[in-house]
This record gives structure tokens, C-alpha cells and sequence, in this order.
């Protein structure tokens, strides 16, 4: 029972008045505040483009890292600076290194692997120039790291290497020709985040180097400020290894970041130790072109450079340039001037008004021969602007004149084969033949006359099913040939890496170079109710839905809805029911049993929301909720919802609630201590609001419970634990405190922060059997804490068994204290996560005479104890709130007291007998 405090008189009414005045201040400046950061964002939704249901439907590729980008940023940016502060987590990881042991935890979670033979976005890949057999390769995907494969083209499994890998973005590789056991390492995805909207994970870190072929590898101290390394060779001038490397600037999540000192071809003859820029300024500028591609003849006597558009200004792309000496340079700009005049293609009427990159591609057997492609931009319907190919280019005398070959692959209307071109654009030659060359965007083409005519060769579309011998992926990026054959290749996509044995005959046949290559980005997963099943799902960015059985490593085929996978679910008292879900909200119904491949059951497009909206599902009374508000504005204070049966997905329904917010639900919960044939809601906005919803789906009852010293930002995840009372709130914003508790139901709120890194904090979980502790899931690996409610709290970072990687969301598993993560770039990880009770040492004797009966119970126990002491006996829930508490005298006889439990809420609850010979806790269920 709570005391009450008496103050007598005026002098109460005083402090009171006082008090009062500084609450009103305090909420006043928080609701200004975050209306004033609503606002922000708001302005914001104002460049995420907008589609309608018939053209979301009619959109060809799998995944959109565009929309994916851009609404990361709105998750993760910084209230106060506008920007996303990624350099925190890179500092945060840094500490991290320096700790010889970050364990503080009672309970380490060891975690284990599942991998899948299915890739995420791969740039970079390099044969190892010390394999005499040319079988090992190596590969940079985006998000997931570097991986190694001593016998890739045999389809032989990855190899990852180390935990630093996951959080840079690798986007190109090359070796020194005069040290082959020096390896050189490009970061930043410049490909995404040069385009106004279209931003993706992928700011780089600089120039990585290694000397011992790969085995290890340090940062080139000279090159920390490159924001992008678009590209990077080596060499050999007399004898002299030459570094060359592209380096550019670009929009990263809300700001610019440039490259110090500038952009610009960098030039070392030292090893990386010191750097010249050898690019010539833009004309009528003060500022170096920028390369997007950077290539030699194949005699290795002519540097070239393809150029992008300069971060800052957006000029000087589609420029060819040469050098023979890499520090003098001839700049070919006559297509630049093309564009300006609106360039439209010969087979194709598209207009061109915007350069775009340049990629550049040598004929191993002609050292006079070489190709291009280049990018060319339009308006597009949303008014931004979108890239096509709008050059294909060949030089038959090094360089110094460029022929247009007028027929550039057409994939139908006015796009051609690389309609993404900003994204996706790449060439090769055939090492001995200068006519039969590959180019690459949505698919992968092929001429063998030289670019006359041309035939699609692969079907990124055949991946839905089994998958066939056109299959590769969507979204070419990069293609290789195996040294000495002009008939083994591999290629770099968005969903891994593919080769063929057969790249120069007649019936080219590909498959899967994906082997235990786990770089897949999970938004979520799903995880089946049953101790030790095999059995879950995950939303992915890039390629739909993944399911995992047992004893089956996943592939393509094991892919369930397609596009980007979004929430899924499986139901927790009828688990045959699975859902999955794409992209604004479009709902897949499953049927499976246990360990078994899911079945297709029905589908419908619930339509509207977010790009990925949070959802929830209530598997007792079986309904699914989600945002329904738009970025656009659209459906303001809408949550949407609908029943779902064995059979069927029913009509959405849709509910306006009195939230009086203008921004969208970032965070929907079904709580588990909702009554019967009841609905309790949690609800958290973009901004930071909080509210709950008793009964929604009949008389629904909003309250809202935003915390006072809530922050502005993007309310990530939430928890509550075995009532109410007790519920956990995070957030993924850099900049704000990312852990708040309440266990009175949210009346009031406690920052549990602590000594966490300011790093973005994406899901957090209560630990069912004891609410003191809690799990989370940031940008740097999962970390958990014995007792949230100490002051302070002290986090433990569990990296054991998983990369340091970004994990998007946890899901336990009640049955055998299983967590499944969901991690964006290493695929799925699941742990053991068991209760801890750390009560102090304990008397033998006291705790073998505990009894504590009925267990469980209903309503009314019993406990029986002889104390020899003064005892006192406190009755508690998980969260530590006390239930009853009493003072005990020493007896020397058995007492046996009776407790009443019935007004209070169902779960576990903790005895606790404590004297000056220590303390016993017993743990009682009441059901």
C-alpha cells in the first residue's frame, strides 16, 4: 500500500502551485517541441514518391532500396542535427574492441547461425591473383560484409571475414600486380547515395588494405575522410605500384557528406601512405570530376575514367577521360553535350536532360578497343529523376574517338535494359573476342556482333518457384571473368552471386553461386510456438519472404510472397496459420505444419501505410493490425485491420482514432493481457507519442501515455510484460535516449539508457519469466540487461556467435526461452536467453524448508517456513513491484501464512525470505 505525505497549510498549496506551474512549462515546451518535429517530418514525406495501388502492382523488380533508404531515415535521423550521425556506431564499435571482456551479464546468450545459400547486394568481386587454379574468389556485398570461397565457380560455400565487415558497405576490390599477397578494399555505396531521394545503407569508411592476401586488414589512416570509393586499381609503373581511387561525395540519409580533402582519381606511389588528386576541375567549376568507373586498356599503358555527377552541385557526369602517365588528362565531354540538348536513344523515345555515371569496359585481346555505357536522366511522373542507359560507346583506337552504337538493348517502351541505371549498370568484354560482350541492369544481355544485335539471357523473374537455367537475380552490378577462360563468369547482384560455364557459347546456362553466403537484410521474423521446432520466417528487403526448416538450408526456392518482405507472423495457438506481407501492406495467408513447407492459401492487399508498415497480430481472436497512415499524410490517426481464418484474409477494416497525430504509426502491439475477446493496442508515432487502446475493435478507449521526457524520434518497438504495469519503450533515433521503462502502466517513465552507445536501437523484448530483464536489438548486435531497474543499468553486448551487425527485430519463443534475430546483412541468428534470479548468497537451510503450494495457482497459496531469525517476507511480481511484504519474528516452528492473489494480474511472482543469513527466493504462477 502507497504512504500519503501531509503538508500543512498555505506553504502546501504553495509547492503545490509551484509544482504545478513547472509541470505545465515542461509538458508545454515537449508538446511544442514535438509538434514542431512532426512538422519537420512532415516535410519531409514531401519527397517520398508517391505510387497507386495499379502502379505498385505493375512495378517489375523485387525490391526497392530506394524507398528501403529513405525510410530508414526517417527511423534513425537526428532530431537535433537533421542528419543521420553513422559515425557513432563506427566510434561505438571502436570502444567496443578496446573492452578485454564486454560480458557483465549473469546469462550469456550464445547464438547460432542459420545460414541460407541466397545472397544479398553484391558490387565487389575479385578472382585471388595467388590461386594457380583461379578457383578462389572474393566478394564485398553491401551490407553483409567480405566473404571468401575457395571454389566459387564449382559452387564451393562462403566464408565471412570478420565482425567488422557488417557494418561497412564494400563496393569495390583489386590487388597489387607487383605484390599479389596486397589486397585493397573501396567502402561506400556511391551508387545509392547520389541520388536525391534514393539512399541506401551504404556511407563508406575509406580505403581498406590488407598484406597478408586478405587475412586481415586495417584502414588506411590517409583515407578515413572518403565518404564513397566508387572504385580502386593498382598499377605497375616501372616497377612502381600506383594506387588509384575514385572518391566522391554524396547524400547519405538527410545531408551531404563529403569527401575531404575533395572528390577526385586519387593517386598514391607510397602505399596508401600519402595521396595527390590527379583528376582536372569541372569546366566552369571549382570542384574535380568525379569517377564513377575507373579502367586500363588491356596493355595496361592507358588509364580511363568514367565520371558521375559531383555530389555537391550535381555536374560533371557522363565525361570519359584518359591518361597515359595517371596524372595528365583528355577529357572527352562531347555526350555531355548531347544531353544538354536532350539526348534521346536511336531505338527508344525517352528525352535525356541529366548526365548520369559513366561504366567503362577494356577487350582483354584488343588493347585499342573498349566499350561504355552511360547513364542518361529524365522527369519522371513523380517529378523526380529517374536514370536509363542512354549511351552504349566504342573506341576502336584507345580512346582518342568514341563511336555511338545506336543499338542499345531495349526492355520495352522506352526503357531500356537498364532503366535503373543509377542503381544497376554494368559491362564486360570476352577476354578473346572483342565482339561478344555482356552488359547488365534489370537483366543480363548479350551481343556477340559487336553490339548489331542483342538476346536477353537470364530472367531474374524465374526465381519465384524452383528457378531455372536463365535465372539471375534482379539488379546486375558487377561481371567477372575467370582468368584464362573466356566461358567461366560470375556476377554480382542484389540477390548474390551467379555464374555460368558458358558465357561465350550458344546456349549459356546459369545457376547459384550463393552457398552458405548468409548477406541477407531481414526487416522482421516469425518463429514457430513449439520447443526446438526448426521452423521460422523472415521479411527481407531484397527478396521477399525466407522460410527455414529443419535440416534445409534455405534457397531462392524457399522464398514465400516476393517484393520486399516485410512483418510476418505465425500464429501461437494455431500455428498452421502463417502470414507474410510486401511492402505497403499487401497480406499473404500460409498454411503449414511443423518443420513442413507452407502452402498458399490466400492473399489480399490491405493497401495504404508505410513503405514497411509496423503491424501486429492478435493470434487469440486472430486479427491483424497496421499503420494505415501514409507518408503522404493520407489516413491520418488510421490503424487498419483484418480478421483472418484458416482459409481467409477478410475486407480490411479501418479505424480513425483520437490520437490527433500527423504522422505515422511507427510501432503497432497487440498485448498479450488483453481480456478475452478483447483488443488492447499500444501505439507509438514517428515523433515520439505513445497511447494506448482498450477494446479497439469494439468500443475502443484512447489514452494517451507519452512519456514526459519522451524524446522526439521514432518510437521502434514495444514491450510490456506480464501485466500492463509494465511495459518498455525504445527508440531508433541517434541523439535521443533509446530505453525508457515504466511498472505503473505508464503513468510515469525511467530513461534506462545508461551506459548504452548512442547507436540506433530497433526492437526491444521483456523477458517473459522475469521483467527485470530485457533484450535489445541495435545497429551494433543485441544487448541485454539482469535488471532494468537498477540505477544504473548496466548493459552487456552478446556477440557471441554473431557478427556485431545490425539486427532489425527479436522474437522470443516462451516454450524454450528462444530468441530469434533478424539481422539486416547476416540473416537469422536464435539464442538461448534463460530467466536469472541473482539473489545474493543463500541460506541452505532456510531455502530447503520453503514450501510454497498450490503452485501455480489460482487465487490463494500458502507458504511454509520456520524462521530462526527476523525474517522479511516480500511478494513481488516480475518487475519488482511489491505485491505484499511482512516482518516475520523468530518462532523456531514452522508458520505457514495464506496469501490472496486474486486482484492481481496473471503471471509469475517471486517469494523472497530474506535474514541476516541470507535470502531465498521461490518463484509461484498464478494461471
Amino acid at each position: 500500500m502507497k504512504r500519503k505525505l501531509f503538508i500543512g497549510g498555505s506553504i502546501a498549496m504553495a509547492l503545490v502551485a509551484v509544482a504545478v506551474a513547472g509541470i505545465l512549462i515542461d509538458q508545454t515546451s515537449q508538446t511544442n517541441e514535438r509538434t514542431a518535429y512532426e512538422q519537420y517530418l512532415n516535410e519531409q514525406y514531401q519527397v517520398f514518391p508517391t505510387f497507386s495501388p495499379e502502379e505498385i502492382a505493375e512495378m517489375p523488380k523485387m525490391d526497392r532500396p530506394d524507398l528501403a533508404g529513405l525510410d530508414d531515415f526517417y527511423k534513425t535521423v537526428d532530431p537535433e542535427l537533421k542528419t543521420v550521425p553513422h559515425w557513432r556506431a563506427i566510434e561505438a564499435y571502436q570502444e567496443l574492441q578496446k573492452q578485454k571482456s564486454p560480458f557483465k551479464s549473469l546469462n550469456g546468450v550464445e547464438w547460432m547461425h542459420h545460414p541460407t545459400d541466397m545472397g544479398g547486394r553484391t558490387r565487389a568481386l575479385m578472382f585471388d591473383p595467388n590461386d594457380a587454379t583461379n578457383s578462389k574468389v572474393w566478394a564485398g556485398a553491401v551490407t553483409g560484409g567480405l566473404w571468401y570461397n575457395e571454389d566459387a565457380i564449382a559452387g564451393g560455400p562462403w566464408t565471412p571475414v570478420g565482425d567488422l565487415w557488417p557494418n561497412m558497405a564494400i563496393s569495390s576490390i583489386t590487388y597489387d600486380p607487383n605484390n599479389t599477397n596486397t589486397f585493397y578494399l573501396g567502402t561506400g555505396e556511391s551508387q545509392t547515395a547520389l541520388i536525391i531521394y534514393r539512399e541506401s545503407t551504404g556511407r563508406g569508411s575509406g580505403l581498406y588494405k590488407s598484406d597478408d592476401a586478405g587475412a586481415s586488414w586495417e584502414l588506411i589512416p590517409s583515407t578515413k575522410d572518403w565518404a564513397y570509393v566508387t572504385d580502386v586499381i593498382v598499377r605497375d609503373e616501372d616497377g612502381t605500384s600506383a594506387i588509384y581511387a575514385g572518391v566522391v561525395s554524396g547524400i547519405y540519409q538527410g545531408t551531404l557528406h563529403e569527401s575531404g580533402p575533395s572528390d577526385g582519381l586519387y593517386r598514391s606511389v607510397d602505399g596508401g601512405e600519402t595521396w595527390t588528386q590527379v583528376m582536372p576541375m569541372i569546366p566552369g567549376g571549382d570542384q574535380p570530376f568525379a569517377p564513377s568507373d575507373i579502367e586500363m586498356s588491356a596493355d595496361k599503358t592507358r588509364i580511363f575514367v568514367g565520371t558521375t555527377y559531383h555530389g555537391v552541385d550535381r555536374t560533371g557526369a557522363a565525361h570519359i577521360l584518359r591518361s597515359d602517365n595517371g596524372i595528365d588528362w583528355t577529357i572527352e565531354s562531347s555526350f555531355y553535350d548531347e544531353f544538354m540538348d536532350g539526348r534521346t536513344i536511336a531505338n527508344g523515345s525517352r528525352t535525356y536532360n541529366y548526365p548520369g555515371r559513366v561504366m567503362l569496359a577494356h577487350s582483354p585481346s584488343h588493347p585499342d578497343i573498349l566499350y561504355a555505357l552511360i547513364a542518361g536522366g529524365y522527369v519522371r511522373s513523380d517529378q523526380f529523376i529517374g536514370y536509363d542507359c542512354a549511351f552504349l560507346l566504342k573506341t576502336t583506337n584507345k580512346g582518342e574517338t568514341w563511336t555511338d552504337l545506336p543499338n542499345i538493348p531495349m526492355r520495352g517502351g522506352s526503357n531500356t535494359f537498364a532503366y535503373l541505371a543509377w542503381h544497376a549498370l554494368a559491362i564486360t568484354v570476352s577476354p578473346y573476342n572483342p565482339n561478344l560482350f555482356w552488359v547488365g541492369g534489370l537483366d543480363t544481355w548479350r551481343t556477340v556482333d559487336g553490339g548489331e544485335t542483342w538476346d536477353i539471357m537470364s530472367n531474374w523473374a524465374a526465381m519465384y518457384g524452383s528457378g531455372s537455367s536463365d535465372y539471375v537475380h534482379a539488379d546486375i552490378h558487377s561481371f567477372v571473368f575467370r582468368p584464362g577462360s573466356d566461358t567461366d563468369m560470375i556476377i554480382g547482384t542484389d540477390g548474390g552471386i551467379f555464374g555460368t560455364r558458358s558465357a561465350s557459347g550458344t546456349n549459356v546456362v546459369f545457376f547459384e553461386l550463393n552457398r552458405n553466403y548468409s548477406t541477407l537484410q531481414y526487416y522482421s521474423g516469425a518463429i514457430h510456438p513449439d520447443a526446438g521446432a526448426i521452423h521460422f520466417m523472415g521479411g527481407l528487403q531484397d527478396n521477399g519472404t525466407m522460410f527455414y526448416k529443419k535440416d534445409h538450408v534455405p534457397t531462392h526456392a524457399d522464398m514465400l510472397s516476393g517484393g520486399d518482405g516485410a512483418f510476418c507472423f505465425i500464429d501461437q495457438d494455431n500455428p498452421t496459420i502463417h502470414l507474410t506481407t510486401v511492402y505497403y501492406n499487401s497480406t499473404y495467408l500460409w498454411r503449414a505444419s511443423k518443420e513442413s513447407d507452407p502452402s498458399s492459401v490466400s492473399s489480399r492487399g490491405l493497401g495504404g501505410g508505410t513503405f514497411i508498415s509496423p503491424m501486429d497480430y492478435n493470434w487469440r481472436d486472430d486479427i491483424l493490425f497496421a499503420n494505415g497512415v501514409s507518408f503522404t499524410g493520407d489516413n491520418p490517426n488510421r490503424i487498419q485491420y483484418a480478421g483472418i481464418s484458416e482459409t481467409t484474409i477478410n475486407n480490411r477494416l479501418q479505424k480513425t482514432l483520437a490520437t490527433d497525430v500527423t504522422v505515422p504509426f511507427s510501432s503497432v502491439k497487440w498485448s498479450e493481457n488483453s481480456p478475452a475477446n478483447e483488443s488492447l493496442l499500444f501505439l507509438g508515432t514517428q515523433a515520439g507519442d505513445f497511447f494506448k487502446v482498450d477494446n479497439f475493435t469494439r468500443n475502443q478507449s484512447v489514452t494517451k501515455l507519452t512519456g514526459e521526457d519522451f524524446p522526439r524520434g521514432n518510437i521502434s518497438s514495444i514491450d510490456d510484460g506480464q501485466s500492463i504495469d509494465t511495459l518498455l519503450v525504445t527508440f531508433s533515433n541517434y541523439g535521443v535516449p533509446s530505453v525508457w521503462y515504466s511498472t505503473d502502466g505508464g503513468q510515469t517513465w525511467a530513461n534506462k539508457e545508461s551506459d548504452l552507445p548512442d547507436i540506433p536501437v530497433r526492437w526491444g523484448i521483456i523477458h517473459p519469466d522475469n521483467a527485470k530483464q530485457v533484450m535489445l536489438a541495435t545497429d551494433i548486435g543485441a544487448w541485454t540487461t539482469d535488471d532494468i531497474l537498477a540505477d544504473p543499468v548496466v548493459w552487456t553486448q552478446h556477440d557471441n556467435g554473431i557478427a556485431k551487425v545490425r539486427i532489425d527485430m527479436l522474437k522470443f519463443r516462451r516454450s524454450d526461452n528462444t530468441v530469434l534475430a533478424a539481422t539486416h546483412g547476416r540473416g537469422m541468428y536464435t539464442g538461448i536467453w534463460d530467466a536469472v534470479y541473482a539473489s545474493g548468497v543463500e541460506d541452505i537451510n532456510l531455502s530447503s524448508a520453503i514450501k510454497v503450494y498450490p503452485n501455480p495457482t489460482h487465487d490463494i497459496f500458502q507458504i511454509s517456513f520456520t524462521p530462526d531469525s527476523r525474517t522479511e517476507l516480500i511478494i513481488s511480481d516480475i518487475s519488482g513491484r511489491i505485491v505484499f511484504s511482512e516482518t516475520v519474528e523468530a518462532s523456531g516452528h514452522e508458520q505457514v501464512k495464506s496469501y490472496d492473489l486474486s486482484d492481481q494480474a496473471r503471471g509469475y511472482y517471486l517469494i523472497t525470505l530474506a535474514n541476516n543469513k541470507g535470502k531465498a527466493v521461490r518463484k509461484l504462477l498464478k494461471n
